[in-house]
């Protein structure tokens, strides 16, 4: 039932809305046969694996995800070689403009069902709409950047994705032993503060600036896309989603600190938490994290 609602309200979104580019500076292009490697380019530069990433096809990420356009001139897939819209582009994460190429998103996990306040561990977003930044295996980011599409990714914590693989959290878990609430789930994860809980929570967040992670709340992990609590901000502090409005007490919205230039992305993309485990993670999380009340007022650190 939860599968059939997803791809549902997946429908109405595109199908009411004016963001889906099938194709920049140009209409749909129409693909013949099963063949998606994009006129068979030669592989890209990252196919040596250089920079810490999984060699790639230059229309494919490494773990098989399709790509359109760019400087590959990679086919722009249609129905029914990818399913649902298409392979249409991803926007600008800044002026949301096309990107110059795009993705088979039907070949993404939860087909881009998951939005990027609460990806799973290791995951980086891409702008899919104005409104839609999703979740993404890295290699899909790695390949569009060799494409020449470097503006339509972030990382988890919705800073600006430059190409750099994420580094591996090496040092004592900040803050010491892991004691958020009366349960004992840990608010951070990664490294020496190890996982969050396997059903209920997820690892989010790590990027070069956070090589730490939070752990999230999954509210119903058995549905498809898996559900997250989410807030959102306005540069000028007018909450848009307030945490308040799911009736949980003691509940903030956290949200990455970032720079200048990604601090929308990252206040439109918040997520809540219980207050105590935000206001630990404030204090001693490397990177920063900031914690608002339901009137937008930073109460942490």
């Amino acid at each position: 039932m939860y599968r059939t609602i997803g791809l549902l309200a997946t429908f109405s979104i595109f199908a009411c809305g004016s963001d889906v580019v099938f194709e920049p500076g140009g209409g749909l292009q129409s693909g013949s046969g099963d063949d998606t490697s994009g006129g068979g380019a030669e592989p890209s530069s990252s196919a040596t694996g250089a920079g810490g990433f999984a060699p790639h096809e230059p229309c494919a990420s490494s773990e098989g995800v399709r790509l359109c356009g760019g400087a590959a001139d990679c086919e722009w897939l249609v129905p029914p070689q990818c399913l649902g819209f298409g392979c249409t582009a991803a926007l600008d994460g800044t002026t949301f403009d096309p990107g110059g190429a795009g993705v088979c998103w039907a070949d993404l996990p939860d087909a881009a069902g998951r939005q990027c306040s609460a990806c799973d561990d290791g995951d980086v977003c891409i702008q899919r709409t104005t409104d839609q930044l999703v979740c993404a295996p890295p290699g899909v980011c790695d390949a569009l950047w060799d494409l020449g599409a470097t503006a339509v990714c972030r990382y988890a914590d919705k800073s600006a994705y430059d190409h750099q693989p994420l580094p591996a959290p090496s040092s004592p878990c900040p803050g010491g032993p892991q004691k958020a609430w009366p349960e004992g789930l840990p608010f951070m994860c990664g490294g020496d503060c190890g996982p969050c809980d396997d059903y209920f929570q997820r690892c989010t967040g790590r990027s070069p600036i956070h090589p730490f992670g939070i752990c999230v709340n999954v509210e119903d992990a058995f549905s498809d896309p898996e559900t997250v609590r989410t807030c959102s901000l306005s540069l000028d502090g007018t909450v848009l989603e307030n945490c308040d409005t799911f009736g949980y007490e003691d509940t903030l919205c956290a949200v990455f600190d970032v720079p200048p230039n990604d601090v929308s992305a990252a206040r439109k993309y918040g997520v809540c938490l219980r207050g105590e485990a935000c206001s630990q993670a404030a204090q001693s999380l490397p990177g920063g994290l900031r914690c608002y009340d339901g009137d937008g007022k930073q109460v942490a650190p």
